[in-house]
């Protein structure tokens, strides 16, 4: 990589570093007790505290967007404040921290070189992880709408609406995050923040499978959930996030009933409300949390305390919704609440969307089936696993089927997995004879073994980086022409002299919102659906009337992408519209004036 480059990529670990520290800080405010609860258990705290924080940072960047204040001022007092209490925390901990750091650095020196060769190899295969986030926003559903409307927040300073994107009033938690970073016009920051909930979900996994498993356990564990999500990497997406409320929530509960402390179930309940905060999907896993907490908490007053908590922190998208529209999940509350903006065509298309993208889980996510083999001699905390990982996915499979809905639940599947994989060497004794087999070659294999899996895991992780920097682009120029060869529609809107008076009606591109302007509309659901464009476009006067009923003033249509580009248009189109310009795969038309 060149030197611009890995000096943008310090410097954009760096703002995440100081991220994470206000996060920390903020989360230490919500939880001084925590120490005390679970000791020198950093693997536990760290990951718990810095989502507790971040959902502490969404809920004031709700309450200040909401009055008008979403600026420069509120995220800067955030960060202060979120540094100076992790500094604090720090020094009042700074004897014990002293002895930590002592005992890490003694059993340093005790490591074997095997395990040093172990360790580089972890080293060399994280490298495109660290690569990933760092990415040009490039992906489909963070173009649509969570950039947009992120950018859009930033722009008002204000949490306001935009009907024309699509789900105008949703649950936006990780959104909130993403316009914190684009008020300092970074948008590869929310690919990190995003990646780091991902990370911190890992270590998180690591954290619980270590207290009530082994360290075999959550290596495999951690595995196997960074392979399932790297494809949410590298994008703006919130399905991460999701992910990592709810496993906090989960490994609250878990914490409650192992340590008997009636705050992990306070923190349960806060955790569960900033997962649902973050989208309708996250909404699927709550009756598994309910039903699990009530075998957990049973005092009434605790309960009713965790309730008023969960309502406080992961109610206020749905009371917005309800007051803006009547819908507190707006828009799938049509049928019930009444429509508002999308109609019931809408709905019924959108689930259509959704049930062509059903799979099921990765593969070695199956191996958690054999967990009942196991029931008998196994531990309550691995039976509740078990039973919620269960029930996680019938819900999952009967209320979507969409792979990334069910990321909640892929640390419990890939700790019952590997916990599987561990039991099943263990008493079968094939982990045993292997090396035995291994120590025995009269080739001596074991010698070698940690160079050799080094020597192809530098070859694989060069390789992937290689791919990866490509799209890590700090200079403006690069990224320009990169979305310029990837986009038409931004490449045929750029190439202007003059940029086309917004609003602008796309119709085609909605996979390039966020770079086509600020002021787009046009989609496949919503006011602005293609379903009332598309039949007029063998009526030129009736579209440019429909057109500037919605209040647009140019037409860019996508002419490289079916059904658009077999749209027949009608002969008389350029007396009601003027070609502004066109290329291989966009045309843009600028409305004639009516008169």
């Amino acid at each position: 990589m060149p030197i611009s480059d890995l000096v943008f990529a310090a410097e954009q670990y760096a703002l995440l570093g100081l991220a994470l520290a206000a996060a920390y800080g903020w989360g230490y405010l919500l939880t001084p007790w925590m120490h005390r609860s679970l000791g020198q258990s950093s693997l536990l705290t760290a990951p718990l505290r810095m989502a507790a924080g971040t959902g502490l940072i969404m809920i004031a960047l709700f309450i200040a967007g909401t009055l008008g204040h979403f600026d420069v001022g509120l995220i800067v007092f955030l960060l202060t404040t979120g540094i100076f209490a992790a500094v604090l925390s720090l020094l009042l901990r700074a004897r014990p921290l002293r002895a930590s750091l002592k005992q890490t650095a003694d059993s340093l020196r005790h490591i074997s070189s095997a395990a040093w060769w172990w360790s580089a190899i972890a080293l060399v295969l994280v490298i495109p992880i660290i690569l990933w986030p760092l990415q040009v926003p490039l992906e489909w559903d963070e173009l649509m709408y969570h950039l947009p409307y992120a950018r859009f927040w930033a722009q008002h300073s204000a949490i306001v609406l935009n009907e024309w994107l699509r789900y105008p009033l949703f649950p936006y938690n990780m959104e909130l995050l993403y316009g914190a970073a684009l008020v300092f016009d970074n948008d590869v920051l929310p690919h990190l923040f995003h990646a780091s909930t991902a990370a911190l979900t890992a270590i998180l996994t690591f954290g619980i499978a270590s207290r009530f498993f082994d360290r075999r356990v959550g290596l495999i564990a951690v595995v196997f959930v960074l392979h399932a999500t790297k494809g949410s990497w590298n994008q703006a997406d919130v399905d991460l996030g999701m992910m990592l409320f709810w496993t906090s929530a989960f490994a609250s509960l878990a914490l409650r009933a192992n340590l008997a402390d009636e705050r992990f179930s306070y923190l349960a309940a806060f955790f569960a409300a900033i997962a649902v905060g973050i989208k309708y999907q996250a909404l699927f896993y709550l009756p598994v949390f309910v039903l699990l907490a009530l075998a957990v908490e049973r005092r009434p007053a605790v309960i009713a305390k965790a309730i008023l908590i969960f309502l406080a922190a992961g109610s206020y998208w749905y009371l917005r919704n309800w007051f803006l529209s009547g819908d507190p999940v707006h828009p799938f509350g049509g049928p019930l609440f009444g429509f508002w903006l999308w109609t019931s065509e809408d709905i019924a298309g959108q689930f259509y969307d959704l049930e062509r993208v059903r799979e099921p889980p990765h593969w070695y996510f199956w191996i958690a089936l054999a967990a009942p083999l196991l029931w008998r001699n196994s531990s309550t905390f691995f039976r509740a696993l078990s039973l919620s990982a269960a029930a996680s996915v019938g819900v999952w499979y009967f209320a979507s089927g969409y792979p990334r809905y069910l990321y909640p639940a892929y640390p419990m599947l890939a700790l019952l997995s590997a916990y599987v994989i561990i039991a099943a060497a263990t008493q079968t004794g094939m982990a045993e004879r292997a090396t035995r087999a291994l120590l025995r070659s009269p080739l001596k294999v074991h010698r070698y073994l940690p160079t050799i899996v080094f020597s192809m895991a530098a070859i694989v992780s060069y390789t992937e980086a290689s791919k990866l920097s490509k799209k890590i682009i700090p200079h403006e120029d690069d990224r320009s022409a990169l979305l310029a060869e990837r986009f038409p529609g931004y490449a045929l809107v750029r190439s202007l002299e003059d940029r086309p008076v917004e609003p602008l009606y796309q119709l085609g591109f909605e996979d390039q919102l966020y770079y086509l302007g600020d002021s787009i509309r046009g989609d496949w659901f919503g006011p602005g659906r293609y379903a009332d464009v598309i039949p007029l476009v063998g009526d030129a006067p009736a579209l440019a009337d429909h057109l500037r009923a919605l209040g647009v003033s140019s037409l860019l249509v996508n002419t490289g992408r079916e059904p658009f580009s077999k749209l027949v248009w009608d002969p008389r189109l350029l007396e009601h519209f003027q070609l502004v310009s066109e290329s291989d795969g966009a045309l843009l038309l600028r409305l004639r004036d009516p008169n």
